[in-house]
């Protein structure tokens, strides 16, 4: 089962090989993957690929964003270089209630243990903060609603947010954000 996310796109095809299953995207989608370690799934971005045989998992990798994110609810994944990279193509094996985000450029990898549900609670039609930067939440929110939103000053760039919005307005979203 797929869930995908604003402004994503998959790609599959008619029926999977025998070695895997391979798909492509572009944007967010969440997967519920049945285990099959003859065969494992594999989600292929213009950046990483995930590799699962079982599990239940988020992906985010918008174009021409530099930190795609991989968020493991239950079962295992293994994050992969893109296809292209030959060497060293493994970038971290996760555990259920990690996320990791990948740097492109500087291949930092940063993986955190913490409650997943804050990156997933799109596929219910929330949003959801926890601590989380405004330039995080504008960008969150521009995905969502299909927006620009640009966060002007330092100083309030660095403050940090925590909400649930669950299908709310952009307008009203906007104003509670306004308010605090």
């Amino acid at each position: 089962k797929v869930w995908l996310n604003a402004g994503s796109s998959l790609e599959y095809p008619d029926r999977f090989s025998e070695a895997n299953r391979t798909v492509n995207l572009i944007g967010e989608a969440y997967f519920e993957v049945h285990s099959d370690t003859n065969s494992p799934f594999l989600v292929s971005t213009p950046s990483i690929t995930v590799k699962a045989t079982g599990t239940r998992f988020n992906v985010m990798a918008y174009k021409d964003y530099p930190t795609p994110t991989v968020t493991l609810v239950e079962g295992k994944v293994a994050v992969l270089k893109s296809v292209n990279d030959e060497k060293d193509n493994l970038i971290a094996s996760l555990r259920p209630q990690q996320h990791m985000k990948y740097n492109i450029s500087t291949r930092q990898v940063i993986i955190n243990n913490e409650d997943t549900y804050k990156y997933i609670a799109w596929k219910d039609g929330k949003l959801v903060f926890r601590n989380d930067l405004l330039t995080d939440v504008a960008r969150k929110i521009g995905l969502q609603y299909n927006v620009d939103i640009e966060v002007i000053g330092d100083q309030i760039k660095q403050y940090r947010y925590r909400a649930t919005f669950e299908n709310e307005s952009l307008s009203e979203l906007l104003r509670l954000l306004k308010i605090s």
